[in-house]
């Protein structure tokens, strides 16, 4: 930064001291230009020199007087000597971080020439501090010029952001607030420097700026003439200057927001095949999810496996044709009071998940772990389709729930209510357990086997059948993921590009009950003696299971088999 920055302040100083003092002040930046300037020459302006005085302290960066210019070498050098009418001058160099910015310096006219030098120490004690005034306001004028540059950089990065964003200081105050937070709360008045919880009427506001404890994507509505607007918002505290604290609130609104799902899954994902095998009841179900997806109507799926469960709940919301719209779930299994709250929300503080996933999909997984008194409520609600507390607002939700319980046997018993269920079951689809059938079991291997093979560069590695048919035979307790997993194991320590029944005993299944198991053993035990009643010999039966005669030695010996 150069002086000229601050031509409006150093004339200011300049002229002021001028009049006090009764001398002339001149100030020169570095490259020599005059900056202010009280001295006017009688004829014409002369240039300033790098071989003036002025020009020398820039050059030296020392200070110099003056007395009398008949009596200075440096004066009678200057081609300008006879031209210049200062007689006695006094200057200091401008210094700005260790570099020379430029010089001030007093110039007496003649008839105060005498006066003026018998005070040059004091003269040049307040020349330095003018100097230093003078290097204050660049080095203010370059903050400033800081801070509106990113003041101007974050408002740029902020408004290019698509959440509201206000900033607090430590007495929740709005100190901040970009474009997109002031076009949904100004309401066409000024709103920095307004308390946060006068804009945002909302419990969790109260009790952040009280605890001053994060949290992350409260719910909340709000309205403005007369429309509504349905909001996730999060706060943090941050730190503003030196040990004072403040805060930043982020909010955007719901459909904007990404489809939130605790869920995982292994393999690429191919609309609904991952779910589902090639049985008969497998391809029923899947015909019957797929007439679903597009209507838009509530279903309850049921089935053994509640990580298939809500992958495939989710899979109807993304391929349905509101996939655009607010998705959310609730787990029933966690505690109940917080269950209630994350559902239906509380009066006059934030609305629960079902007002949110207005015009969307709620998911309420395991909802045979739901208490009666919240069923009740429940069942309310889709009578109405309207909450307590705001029964003007009809919301249209779709509701798709999961279960791995028979609810009609908890209906008889009175552990379920009756009418809830009937308003869920309307449409009911079954998943298949992948254990029910080995023609799933193999389709569903096959698939694993071709995804970690492309996955871990091993095209050619081939699967004996007697190792796949073993496979199948095997009682899967898990799900589709513990298959997958035991078909990446298998890929990951084949030997000889080829999976064979010796490679199934290095299977990891020690974390797992021996009896479940019994199966692969009680199949490879059934097939030995099958090949020994044909008379086959013990090279011919190894050849047959794909193992080494050594393992087959140690098989006869663990099946007891002579």
């Amino acid at each position: 930064m150069e002086l000229m920055a601050i031509k409006e302040s150093a004339d200011q100083i300049a002229t002021t001291i001028s009049k006090i003092m009764e001398v002339d002040v001149v100030v020169v930046d570095n490259r020599l230009n005059r900056i202010a300037d009280t001295f006017k020459y009688p004829e014409k302006q002369i240039e300033i020199r790098t071989s003036s005085i002025v020009g020398s302290i820039i050059v030296t960066g020392r200070p110099l007087v003056i007395e009398d210019k008949r009596y200075s070498d440096a004066c009678q050098s200057c081609p300008d000597f006879r031209s210049c009418d200062m007689e006695s001058i006094i200057g200091v160099p401008i210094l700005h971080k260790d570099n020379v910015m430029g010089a001030v310096a007093l110039i007496a006219p003649p008839h105060r020439m005498h006066d003026f030098m018998k005070s040059t120490n004091h003269i040049m004690e307040f020349l330095k501090k003018m100097a230093q005034l003078l290097s204050s306001e660049l080095q203010a004028t370059e903050s400033d010029q800081l801070l509106n540059k990113m003041h101007d950089e974050r408002e740029a990065m902020l408004s290019s952001i698509h959440e509201a964003i206000a900033l607090i200081n430590e007495d929740g105050y709005i100190s901040y607030c970009n474009s997109l937070f002031f076009s949904y709360f100004s309401d066409k008045e000024p709103i920095l420097n307004k308390p946060i919880n006068e804009i945002l009427r909302q419990g969790f506001v109260d009790e952040f700026l009280k605890t001053k404890e994060s949290f992350i994507d409260k719910l909340f509505y709000y309205e403005r003439e007369s429309k509504g607007f349905d909001f996730l918002c999060s706060a943090h505290k941050i730190g503003i200057a030196g040990n004072r604290q403040g805060a930043i609130f982020v909010l955007r609104e719901i459909n904007q927001a990404k489809p939130y799902m605790n869920w995982t899954q292994t393999l690429e994902d191919d609309y609904l095949d991952s779910l589902f095998g090639v049985s008969a009841p497998m391809i029923k179900a899947k015909h019957k999810v797929q007439s679903i997806i597009g209507s838009g109507e509530s279903a309850l799926l049921v089935g053994t496996s509640k990580g298939r469960l809500r992958s495939l709940a989710h899979k109807i919301y993304l391929y349905s044709a509101s996939n655009k719209r607010n998705y959310f779930d609730i787990d029933c299994n966690g505690d109940k009071n917080l269950v209630e709250l994350e559902m239906l929300g509380k009066e006059n503080f934030e609305p629960g998940k079902i007002r949110f996933a207005h015009k969307g999909t709620l998911c309420i997984h395991s909802i045979d772990q739901l208490p009666l008194y919240l069923q009740r409520k429940l069942d309310k609600f889709l009578v109405s389709r309207v909450l307590d507390g705001n029964r003007d607002f009809v919301i249209d939700v779709r509701i798709i729930a999961t279960t791995t319980r028979n609810l009609k046997r908890l209906v008889e018993k009175g552990f379920f209510l009756e009418s809830l269920y009937e308003h869920i079951s309307s449409t009911s689809i079954i998943l298949p357990d992948i254990t029910d059938n080995q023609e799933d079991i193999r389709f569903f291997l096959n698939r694993s086997f071709t995804f970690y093979k492309e996955k871990h560069n091993c095209q050619n590695l081939q699967i004996d059948e007697d190792a796949l048919m073993s496979l199948c035979k095997y009682t899967w307790t898990e799900d589709i993921s513990q298959l997958e997993k035991i078909a990446e194991y298998l890929i990951i320590h084949a030997e000889n590009d080829q999976i064979t029944m010796e490679s199934l005993n290095s299977l990891p299944m020690r974390s797992q009950k021996a009896e479940s198991f019994k199966s692969i053993d009680k199949h490879n035990k059934e097939r030995i003696e099958e090949l020994i009643k044909r008379g086959k010999s013990r090279d011919e039966i190894a050849q047959i299971l794909g193992i080494s005669r050594a393992t087959l030695f140690r098989w006869l010996k663990k099946y007891n088999i002579n």
